[in-house]
């Protein structure tokens, strides 16, 4: 039976609150306690495997510029259907997607 080290567990105590190194498993991200849940202007909607590369692309942006941001996972087309209420704010359905104090972008490099 494997045990989780020190550093393994401040790891996901970290993910819970948004802190900590950068991760594909961060619901919400906010670096540190300086930024509150409050702070968030963006929401970045990226592939649930993490691995396109075009959410890559605005993740590490957002990481780089250690902008707060909120992850909602959507389903690459291989992996099923897009949830209804995202096909709403981007028909074709092509990920990655922001919304940036209320404005949708629906490309990574408008993002």
């Amino acid at each position: 039976q494997s045990k989780s080290t020190a550093s393994e567990n401040s790891f996901r105590d970290g993910l819970s609150l948004g802190y900590g190194p950068a991760s594909p498993l961060h619901n919400t991200r906010l670096y540190d306690e300086s930024n509150k849940e409050e702070d968030v202007r963006v929401v970045f909607y990226r592939d649930s495997a993490s691995w396109c590369p075009y959410c890559q692309k605005v993740w590490i942006a957002l990481e780089t510029k250690r902008i707060p941001y909120r992850v909602e996972r959507i389903n690459m087309r291989c992996y099923g259907d897009k949830p209804a209420t995202f096909l709403r704010l981007q028909p074709n359905g092509n990920i990655p997607v922001c919304i940036i104090d209320g404005t949708v972008y629906g490309q990574s490099n408008d993002i």
